[in-house]
């Protein structure tokens, strides 16, 4: 992305997410402070929006791309991305789940396959969107990978 347009509209929804959402924030400082723990305690308490059920399974079952007892027909068979088995660290990477995204896409991705589209078609859930975004899915793979119920039953 050589155009500073995309960049900077990225900036501009982070900043309008966290002005919106102190959990959001919340989860943010976790992940740049690198304290794991808490992140994933917040994101796996019980009351979180993550551990609603969704379809039979805590609803961030869909966004880590479990496969256990799923149907990701709506998807092609599979997840788009298995945070399950994703290396933590690698989001950004060339190659990771956000970093082979440009700014542009995910902020696409968001519009068009994001939060409102969610409980329709849970499998929309798994979309790189909001959390490359935000900045914190590195802090994400360790969550789905140490919360019960996210990568397996």
């Amino acid at each position: 992305e050589s155009s500073p347009f995309w960049p900077e509209q990225k900036r501009r929804f982070k900043a309008m997410v966290f002005a919106l959402s102190v959990d959001a924030k919340q989860w943010s400082d976790f992940c740049q402070d690198g304290d794991t723990a808490k992140f994933t305690a917040k994101s796996c308490d019980p009351k979180a929006a993550g551990s609603a059920d969704l379809r039979g399974v805590p609803a961030d079952a869909w966004f880590c791309g479990r496969t256990h007892n799923m149907d990701w027909s709506a998807r092609g068979g599979k997840p788009v991305v298995d945070l399950c088995s994703a290396k933590p660290g690698t989001a950004y990477s060339e190659e990771g789940v956000c970093g082979s995204l440009g700014h542009k896409q995910l902020l696409l991705n968001v519009i068009n396959e994001g939060p409102m589209q969610w409980d329709a078609d849970p499998t929309k859930i798994n979309i790189p969107s909001m959390d490359c975004l935000l900045d914190f899915l590195d802090c994400d793979i360790v969550y789905c990978q140490g919360c019960a119920g996210r990568c397996n039953p």
